[in-house]
């Protein structure tokens, strides 16, 4: 569809983008990118009677998810850090007596700013001997200095109209932010409280929807002051 992306395909350019996400007023200057890819483990079968004749690929698989789970372990709670989800596992043998000659597993990656430029090298050098990896989807993470004037503006519009400055704060998932930053165009999340993204039950609230559509008149307006 004609969205974000293609648009900027076609040469829309902008010095600043806010892009109006339930943020609860708070500013997201910072995102995660996105990385999805399959990596697949080779080897040799055999009758599961004398594994030793084989090289089995699940087992192979096996110590590439360890290694890679000891560099990116899962975090106790929310932390800006490089999270990797295997989130499925496969392999074409369906026989219970053979020693599988290949599998492969689908990972699900966000990685934070800082590592944007060595996350695909790190996994790489972890893919076993005789391995493949395959990149699916790979969509830039997002920081914008919080130094950055119309960050401050925003801010200041925010303060303005709740008698506070808005938060920066992290955004474990996306948004249409990532696809400025290929072309040099700061982008932000910012926008009213809400819930249920993607849910039959997606609400806004309305009182926050108010305070945001105020808080945008009065960026807009000093913007053009």
């Amino acid at each position: 569809f004609d969205g974000t992306k293609y648009q900027i395909e076609e040469g829309v350019r902008a010095d600043f983008v806010i892009v109006a996400e339930s943020t609860g007023l708070t500013i997201e200057n910072q995102m995660k990118g996105i990385l999805n890819l399959t990596v697949r483990a080779t080897g040799k079968a055999a009758h599961g009677a004398y594994p030793w004749l084989g090289e089995n690929a699940i087992w192979r698989l096996n110590q590439f998810l360890t290694a890679l789970h000891e560099r990116f372990p899962d975090p106790a709670g929310p932390a800006w850090v490089t999270t990797v989800n295997p989130s499925s596992i496969r392999t074409t043998n369906s026989a219970f007596n053979k020693v599988p000659d290949e599998a492969e597993v689908d990972l699900n990656i966000r990685f934070v700013p800082a590592d944007a430029e060595t996350v695909l090298d790190v996994i790489r050098v972890l893919v076993p001997a005789g391995g493949e990896l395959t990149v699916h989807f790979h969509e830039p993470a997002n920081y914008i200095a919080p130094d950055h004037p119309d960050i401050i503006r925003l801010s200041r519009a925010v303060a303005s109209l709740t008698g506070e400055s808005a938060p920066l704060v992290a955004a474990h998932g996306t948004s249409d932010a990532r696809h400025f930053a290929p072309v040099g165009c700061p982008a932000i999340e910012f926008g009213p409280a809400g819930g249920g993204m993607g849910s039959d039950d997606e609400w806004v609230d309305i009182d926050s929807l108010d305070h945001f559509c105020r808080i945008m008149k009065d960026f807009l307006l000093n913007l053009a002051a």
